[in-house]
């Protein structure tokens, strides 16, 4: 259980620099998105493969830095919807059932880190190892390599995509080095 502990400290190593490049490269994309959308010097074809680029970061990031969640997910009455004037809640009219509760497409993405941290704070404690530690420890050990491979691939296409900008003014840093 040490060799595993010590394997997801090393992948949590890794995948906190790529979340260290990936911070300032989210930030400074939301502000270049901006600077484009208020500027119409910028070329057309420039403009396509910066939103292509924002579109797939936005896809990415959520498995190194997942979006902030407030305490309680949003539920309750203060998320409720407000209803009409004069309008009874739908659960306070007799005689009728309660209307069902609404439930997200998809789950909320965990992030690679947080499974990093499961696995390893399971194989860190004191207790017999279980099926939720293990199964935190395969996905770690399979998703993160390939999502950092993937990470690398992004930084070089934001070095591409900080050439196409320059002529514009626009100024884009990518991560200095591919994260190992």
């Amino acid at each position: 259980m040490f060799d595993m502990a010590m394997e997801m400290h090393e992948l949590q190593k890794r995948a906190t620099e790529v979340q260290n490049a990936l911070r300032p490269l989210n930030t400074r994309m939301a502000e270049l998105a901006k600077e484009i959308a208020a500027r119409n010097d910028v070329a057309a074809d420039v403009k396509a493969t910066f939103e292509a680029f924002n579109k797939d970061l936005s896809a990415f990031a959520p498995k190194f830095a997942p979006p902030a969640i407030g305490r309680g997910g949003g539920a309750g009455p203060a998320a409720a919807p407000a209803a009409a004037p004069g309008a009874a809640p739908a659960a306070a009219q007799t005689g009728q059932a309660a209307p069902a509760p609404v439930t997200p497409a998809t789950p909320p993405a965990v992030s690679l880190l947080t499974r990093i941290t499961q696995a390893k704070n399971g194989l860190m404690a004191t207790m017999p190892v279980s099926e939720q530690t293990t199964k935190a420890y395969t996905e770690a050990k399979t998703q993160v390599p390939k999502a950092i491979l993937d990470a690398n691939a992004l930084f070089a296409r934001a070095a591409a995509l900080s050439t196409a900008l320059a002529p514009y003014k626009l100024t884009l840093r990518p991560a200095a080095a591919e994260v190992a």
